[in-house]
Formats: C-alpha cells, sequence, structure tokens
C-alpha cells in the first residue's frame, strides 16, 4: 500500500497523520499504538516508514542506533510483531542431562608438573577405563608417557586416587575446574574441547579409548569476570555447529544485575527476550548471566542479534537446559536461520 501521509510531532512524540484507511493499515502490521486518535510511532517506526514507503519525517529522527534499527528491520519485515512484556506462560518442560553413578579406582603418583599438563606414574586404569588423561600419543596407542590436565589431576587429587602436588594454572582455574566437576560427578567424559569451540567436549558415559565414538556436545564457560568480542564468540558457536556440535553454555555465577532487553518480539506463539550486540562490541559473563537470568524469570528464550558492518544480523538463541543435581545455569546456544 502506497502511503500519502507523514510523519510529524506531537509534543516530544512522533506520529503518523494520513488517511483513515492508512492508519488502519499500519495498525493491523503492528505499526504504532493509538492515543487520543493519533497514531504514535517509535523513531524506528517511523524511519521504518521513510526507507520502506517514502514518507517525510523530521530530521532528527535520523538521530538512533542504527544497529537497533537493523535489528527492528529485519523482524518486523519477517513478520514479527514488538510487545512491551511477555507472557510468562508455560514452556513445557527443560531438557535434561541425566546423571550417572559412577565411581573411579585406581592409584597414582604425579612425576611432575608444567602447569599444563601432570606427568603421572600408575593408574592406567584410570585412562582405560574413564579415559582421565592422554597415555602416549592421541589414537595412535604407542609410548608411555602417561599425561593429565590440570582438571583432571585436580578431580583424581580430590578422589584420593592421585598423590602429590602440581601446578594449577589458567585465569579462572576454579570457574572452569567447577564445571568440568560437575559434569565428571554426572557420569559424562569430559576432554578438551580447543579443536571444536569451546573449552570442554562432553561425551556419554562409558566413553574410552577402547571404546570411542564421537562428541556431540562442544561446552564453552563463561565466567563472570570474562571478556571476549562479540567476533570470536560468534566464531566459536558457528565452529561448534559445523562440526555437528550441541553448543553448551554455562555461566558460573549466582549474582545476577538488573537487565532490561531491546525488544520483546513474538510470532506464531513464540516469544523472544532480544539483546543486541554489534560486531565491535565486547561481551562479558556478567553480561550473558544478566541477559538469561531475565530469560529463566520471564519465561522466555533469550535471542541474541549481533549485527555486522555490513548490517547483516546473525541471530543465536539460548534455551536453558539441565543439569541433573546442578544448580548451576546451563544454556544450549544454536544458530537461527530467520525467514
Amino acid at each position: 500500500m502506497k502511503l500519502k501521509g507523514n510523519v510529524v510531532e506531537k509534543g516530544k512524540k512522533l506520529a503518523y497523520e494520513g488517511s483513515e484507511k492508512e492508519l488502519n493499515y499500519l495498525m493491523r502490521r503492528g505499526v504504532g499504538r493509538m492515543e487520543k486518535s493519533s497514531l504514535i510511532l517509535s523513531p524506528m517506526e517511523a524511519l521504518y516508514l521513510w526507507e520502506f514507503y517514502g514518507v517525510e519525517m523530521p530530521s532528527h529522527v535520523f538521530k538512533q542506533d542504527f544497529s537497533a534499527y537493523v535489528v527492528y528491520r529485519d523482524l518486523f519485515s519477517k513478520g514479527f510483531k514488538f510487545i512491551n512484556k511477555a507472557s510468562k506462560e508455560s514452556k513445557g518442560q527443560l531438557k535434561t542431562y541425566n546423571r550417572v553413578e559412577v565411581s573411579y579406582e585406581g592409584s597414582a603418583r604425579v612425576l611432575h608438573s608444567d602447569g599444563q599438563f601432570v606427568a603421572i606414574e600408575g593408574g592406567e586404569e584410570l585412562y582405560h577405563k574413564g579415559w582421565f588423561g592422554q597415555l602416549g600419543i592421541y589414537k595412535k596407542g604407542i609410548g608411555r608417557l602417561y599425561l593429565l590436565d590440570v582438571f583432571e589431576a585436580n578431580y583424581l587429587k580430590e578422589l584420593s586416587i592421585l598423590k602429590g602436588r602440581f601446578k594449577k594454572r589458567g585465569a579462572y582455574f576454579d570457574d572452569y575446574y567447577r564445571i568440568y566437576k560437575e559434569w565428571r560427578d554426572a557420569g559424562f567424559v569430559v576432554k578438551t574441547g580447543f579443536k571444536f569451540g569451546g573449552d570442554f567436549r562432553i561425551y556419554k558415559t562409558g566413553t574410552s579409548p577402547l571404546n570411542m565414538s564421537h562428541s556431540k556436545h562442544i561446552l564453552h564457560v563463561f565466567p563472570e569476570k570474562l571478556i571476549m568480542s562479540a567476533e570470536n564468540w560468534s566464531r566459536s558457536i558457528r565452529v561448534c555447529h559445523g562440526v555437528r556440535k550441541t553448543y553448551l553454555l554455562a555461566v558460573p555465577t549466582e549474582r545476577s544485575r538488573r537487565f532490561s532487553p531491546d525488544f520483546i518480539v513474538s510470532k506464531d506463539n513464540n516469544e523472544m527476550a532480544i539483546k543486541l550486540i554489534k560486531q565491535t562490541d565486547n561481551i562479558s559473563g556478567a553480561i550473558l548471566h544478566s541477559a538469561l537470568s531475565y530469560s529463566i524469570k520471564e519465561g522466555v528464550d533469550m535471542l541474541f542479534a549481533i549485527v555486522d558492518r555490513e548490517g547483516s544480523v546473525t541471530y543465536y538463541r539460548a534455551k536453558r537446559v539441565m543439569l541433573e543435581g546442578s544448580d548451576t545455569l546451563y544454556y544450549e546456544v544454536e544458530w537461527l536461520n530467520i525467514k
């Protein structure tokens, strides 16, 4: 429909002035809200009418966050409605990673530690049955040097299986170890996720060097004070999905800061809160935790919208999942192809 009206100022607000037919058309499309017979617009709605309908508007409307507008434009053109508040309807049962009781036996002692590896003597059954560390060359089955990483060594020391002292290096060691321990305690096999875009890769119970299968999950730990560029975070998720694995996000903190989403949208009875992220932004664990805590409180999925320098938007949807017996906030994050 061609619009012949204009966007005008009504005090400190913007309004569309046009025919009754035009007003009804815009309201059916979800543009603006009626106040005393005037269709009041947000700056983004006004800019949208200028861009796609040729409607004239005050020049100061251009003074806005274009990244936010790009997200609004993209979602609005794909049929999403922008709402003020989520309905908090029940979303059904959360996906749960079930706990399996396991026990580990053996005895080993520390030979030397260099900060990343802990060389040990004895305990080969821990490798063959529980896939702790690496005995010899990975996937070759040759060599006798038995190396643990510091998380594995710390875990076995807590179980009184490993004797001796070793160095524990690395930023946020306690946060990463807490997550490692939770999944090991739940019966999963946990190895490094370095090649696949995360911190750990997760295998089902019983996986061993003699009974090896592909891991299905990559776990990324995001401590509260950790800061990462939006580009690197997006790249991690893409790498994980590229090898057909589930991207799990862990935010090990109990503190939650005040958070307001950039938008709340609805389509086909599905509501999502949106956090806008620019390509040049940095992301912290605190921001992620606050956003995801909001999604739990309001009963909606969180949609991270990353706007690149070409004005393209990449969407990642975070849905909460549970690890049985854990209070940590875990989420499955998936790339969402919105059409």
